[in-house]
């Protein structure tokens, strides 16, 4: 439902326009209405950056020297963001201070260990990756020397865990989020096996038995490793095509290629004829009031807006995030339908070998993995992952748990 309060207070509905050229011929209630639909949820700029300086932009374009304040700012507003100029001076001591901040990360401040050595002081060639959130995790120093913490809650860790290989960090994104971030710390650092389980993996492994549970960790780190993934967990569920399909490609939406790309042209058809087939009399109300906004239109000026930026294929979790910024699919359980059908009309033959030699994944995502299965990726994949997990119940986290071994294996 959409509320004018949730505006923000320093929302400028021409700013709004000018910044982002596709809406320029709305008016201000629509621009508004725009932004609260759409704007919100694609993180568009509706103001001049915090950061803009009129002084730094004209020293910093000697085109626009002779330009008063007024005229900077339009200036920027028409042309200068949407060319990427610069606007500001970097403040290069500061960028300094924030590097060596990044290659030191003191954890705790005065202990001395940086980021890289903490990591090379543990012994052997397997690490234990612990996501703590409040949980007593003193049953994990039996891991010393093979053990890094990731503490997303309060301090009152037991003392019998070293202070020097617990990191202090963020409470989001589950245990999904801590995973990707030693990833993405540690790409070109990993150690040759690593071991990530939640700060109480004992309720996945074997429940209610404490021992036998930490035990069984302990045999898979120090056991001879003839394999590159497998899962800790002993709390296993069969997974079907569709459900990946869902998963990977639904809601939640996971950014991973579960399903080969498609045509977009190929998939605007597809669209048009199921609408004409399935729902040709279903009128969208929409607060902008704008005819192209009937069923399917707005997806389908979103995929064509796609195309004229020169791409030419989807991916099925692609297809997923154009859905879920649509009015129509915000508001009308048709417009799902379609999406679901729509999915099902991709190409999946490169998962169905797993799924028909009988796909199980692991609850609470206990599992060991060989850095190669995760270098096989670039850090950009990594990356885009750990994107949407910034927030503390992210729908991706949901999906990851279901997804770390088609990642992985």
């Amino acid at each position: 439902m959409i509320n004018i309060e949730d505006v923000p207070s320093d929302f400028i509905t021409e700013h709004y326009r000018l910044l982002n050229k596709d809406l320029s011929n709305l008016n201000k209630s629509d621009l508004i209405h725009h932004y609260l639909i759409y704007g919100v949820y694609e993180k568009r700029t509706y103001k001049i950056p915090d950061d803009f300086n009129v002084n730094q932009y004209k020293a910093l374009n000697s085109d626009l020297s002779n330009m008063n304040e007024k005229e900077l700012i339009e200036h920027f507003l028409n042309f200068g963001y949407h060319e990427k100029r610069k606007y500001y001076i970097e403040n290069t001591e500061e960028i300094k201070q924030d590097k060596k901040k990044l290659e030191t990360e003191m954890i705790p401040i005065n202990n001395g260990i940086s980021k890289l050595n903490r990591l090379k002081s543990l012994n052997g060639d397997s690490i234990v990756v612990v996501a703590r959130y409040n949980e007593n995790i003193s049953n994990f120093s039996r891991f010393s020397g093979n053990l890094l913490v990731y503490n997303k809650g309060s301090d009152d860790i037991d003392k019998s865990i070293n202070e020097n290989y617990i990191i202090k960090t963020q409470n989001l994104g589950r245990e999904s989020e801590t995973y990707l971030k030693h990833i993405i710390d540690y790409y070109d650092n990993l150690y040759e096996y690593m071991i990530f389980v939640q700060g109480n993996p004992v309720d996945h492994i074997y429940h209610d038995d404490i021992e036998k549970s930490f035990n069984e960790i302990l045999s898979v780190l120090h056991e001879k490793k003839d394999y590159k993934f497998k899962f800790i967990s002993r709390h296993m569920s069969p997974l079907t095509k569709m459900d990946l399909i869902h998963d990977g490609s639904g809601i939640p939406s996971c950014p991973i290629e579960l399903g080969n790309p498609k045509d977009i042209k190929e998939l605007i058809f597809e669209i048009r004829e199921w609408i004409n087939n399935k729902c040709p009399n279903e009128v969208c109300i929409n607060p902008l009031h704008r005819p192209h906004d009937d069923p399917g239109n707005g997806i389908e000026r979103e995929l064509n807006n796609m195309i004229n930026q020169g791409k030419t294929t989807i991916y099925p979790w692609e297809f997923t995030k154009v859905c879920i910024k649509d009015f129509w699919y915000l508001t009308s359980g048709t417009a799902h339908k379609m999406r679901e059908d729509i999915l099902l009309k991709f190409d999946y033959s490169f998962i169905e070998p797993k799924i028909n030699n009988g796909y199980e994944w692991g609850y609470g995502s206990q599992f060991i993995v060989h850095r190669d299965q995760i270098l096989r990726k670039p850090l950009s994949f990594w990356k885009r992952l750990y994107e949407t997990l910034q927030e503390d119940l992210p729908s991706t986290g949901w999906a990851l748990e279901k997804l770390w071994r088609f990642i992985l294996e």
